[in-house]
């Protein structure tokens, strides 16, 4: 689902998604904010990693 949301953004987005760890690295997505809403509207709440 998070891979879904990314990609209808950015479809060269490259998402790497750990289920063990809950986490998911995105890479050449839109802005941070529209990545955030799209993965919260499909249930999987975002935040952006520090550097």
């Amino acid at each position: 689902m998070v891979t879904r949301a990314v990609r209808a953004l950015d479809p060269q987005a490259r998402v790497d998604v750990s289920l063990k760890d809950r986490l998911a690295q995105v890479e050449r997505a839109e802005a941070p904010a529209a990545l955030a809403h799209a993965t919260a509207a499909a249930g999987y709440p975002a935040s952006e990693a520090a550097d």
